[in-house]
């Protein structure tokens, strides 16, 4: 793919893909799930406001327990943070523009309680307030989900 493809473009060649070599045909339907409302914590975001570097670069990255965000707008924040917490994460912030961060966590929920009372990293929702000034609520939303309705376990040849 050409390094300008947009995220829109691409999931949409990925589909056209999947659908040419496995017969994939799906749907969507909206359901209502629990989720996590990403919202600015009561003292306030502390994540630092990316500066124009004409580089272009945006995005989250990481690793286990560990997450660096380079220009990385609300939305792509949330996003992320539903791989790791295993929900969806909705961006309530109303916060505009680029963030730059850096975020040490302790990357297993079920071991994130142990690991603050042994002086490890904290849990991802201690973490995001204490490091970032942002916080996860749990609640429940409609999400949009992907209902595969047909797929061929064996690809047609190239």
């Amino acid at each position: 793919m050409p390094a300008s493809t947009t995220r829109a473009e691409r999931t949409q060649m990925i589909q056209s893909l999947l659908a040419e070599r496995f017969g994939l045909s799906f749907h969507r339907e909206q359901k209502v799930l629990p989720v996590y409302l990403l919202v600015a914590a009561k003292k306030g975001v502390t994540m630092q406001l990316a500066t124009p570097d004409g580089r272009g670069r945006s995005g989250v990255s990481g690793s286990r327990g560990h997450m660096l965000a380079e220009n990385a707008g609300a939305g792509e924040i949330a996003e992320s943070l539903s791989l790791r917490v295993g929900r969806p994460v909705i961006d309530q912030t109303g916060l505009k523009g680029g963030f730059n961060f850096e975020l040490q966590f302790t990357p297993d929920l079920d071991e994130a309680a142990k690991a603050e009372t042994e002086d490890g990293p904290p849990s991802i929702f201690t973490a995001l307030r204490e490091q970032l000034g942002l916080e996860l609520i749990r609640s429940k939303a409609p999400v949009e989900l992907f209902v595969i309705d047909h797929v061929e376990k064996m690809p047609t040849e190239n």
